[in-house]
């Protein structure tokens, strides 16, 4: 839960790794101007669709779902990924699936619209 008492607690731990700023600390990077107009801005601050859905739930539905599949299936899986001649909108076409842990968001937004219907015949 994103509370400001740890909020304020990130902020402090970042004064302390060597006066530079760190992306180690939660993603926060220093105090905002904007921290003193509205106190509770690490509520009111959205949490995007790249972290929520793609590296979230899809990433976590699929190395479910994908390991349940048999070799035989997996296989025509990727022969298909690596046949894929992807659309434009498409920045990074989807690597095999023994890199799913890897995968990035752009490669999971691709199994999201445009491989996962096809494949899961949604």
């Amino acid at each position: 839960m994103r509370t400001r008492d740890f909020h304020l607690q990130h902020i402090s731990d970042l004064s302390r790794v060597n006066g530079k700023p760190s992306t180690a600390n939660f993603g926060v990077l220093g105090r905002s101007h904007l921290d003193r107009l509205l106190p509770n801005l690490h509520l009111t601050a959205p949490i995007d669709y790249t972290h929520q859905v793609l590296l979230g739930v899809l990433r976590s539905f699929l190395i479910v779902a994908l390991p349940k599949l048999s070799t035989r299936s997996k296989e025509i899986i990727d022969s298909f990924l690596k046949s894929l001649k992807a659309p434009s909108v498409i920045q990074r076409a989807p690597r095999p699936l023994v890199d799913l842990k890897y995968y990035k968001a752009s490669e999971l937004k691709a199994w999201f619209i445009y491989i996962g219907p096809v494949i899961f015949r949604c």
